[in-house]
């Protein structure tokens, strides 16, 4: 590959030439020679040329593909919005704590991959993040099930449901009393905010007086798919529909 291979795709704004240049400074493992052509198109991004998106598909990499000393600053320099998945998670999927942790600013994201790391199976209690950011134990918990992780690729996402729960369509009873909470009712509907605000999804909570049954029957519905299930199977749908990308 040569430089003026590079600036070429550069100043023709060719991002399909770029994405083939950074897979192959992956391959070679060039970490400077990314973080130098990503200031290039940061640079040609002040002058009109619509390469943004190769410049967060470079931190992607480096968060997904680069060592420790790469991948954390890559990490911790922000919010992204056009990759494949938060960058924390990201880094946290291919690497361990240990490998993270030296190159990881004081921050929000810091504490995020500790936890990404721990649901993942780390015990990090004792490590030095923000306990303000996630107010969760730094250790996966007795009662908690085992989490569907995501595997990140290069160009791609793969992500496994939970096991889904026997249900057999009934006809529902009356709607229960419907009761105020504050607390609940919000936390739940939490759960599935961007489904609603980056999506085009709707979400609906009821808190009620009475059975599970009357408290579907209050949104609405005459006949539901019900089934029985365990805390831990609920509480990994739960975490799969908060971190599922949308309604599809």
């Amino acid at each position: 590959m040569t430089d003026e291979r590079t600036t070429a795709a550069i100043e023709s704004s060719d991002t399909d030439e770029l994405v083939r240049i950074v897979d192959g400074l992956t391959a070679a493992r060039a970490w400077s020679r990314m973080v130098d052509l990503r200031r290039r198109c940061e640079e040609a991004v002040g002058r009109g040329k619509q390469l943004w998106g190769i410049a967060e598909y470079i931190r992607y990499r480096l968060a997904l593909d680069a060592p420790g000393e790469w991948a954390g600053p890559a990490v911790t320099e922000g919010r992204t919005r056009f990759t494949l998945g938060p960058l924390a998670e990201v880094a946290a999927s291919t690497k361990t704590w240990t490998e993270l942790e030296p190159h990881l600013s004081p921050g929000p994201e810091r504490a995020t991959v500790a936890h990404e790391r721990v649901v993942r199976g780390e015990t990090l209690t004792g490590a030095d993040i923000d306990p303000t950011v996630l107010e969760l134990p730094l250790q996966v918990q007795t009662w908690e099930p085992v989490y569907r992780v995501a595997t990140y690729r290069p160009d791609r996402v793969e992500v496994s449901t939970p096991p889904t729960p026997s249900r057999r369509v009934t006809s529902l009873p009356g709607p229960g009393l419907v009761v105020d909470d504050p607390d609940g009712t919000p936390a739940l509907l939490a759960l599935v905010e961007h489904w609603v605000d980056t999506s085009n999804g709707r979400s609906q909570a009821v808190c009620v007086e009475g059975t599970a049954s009357r408290a579907v029957a209050a949104l609405g519905l005459h006949r539901a798919g019900l089934g029985q299930t365990d805390p831990a199977t609920a509480l990994a749908w739960m975490a799969w529909a908060a971190a599922s990308g949308g309604a599809h």
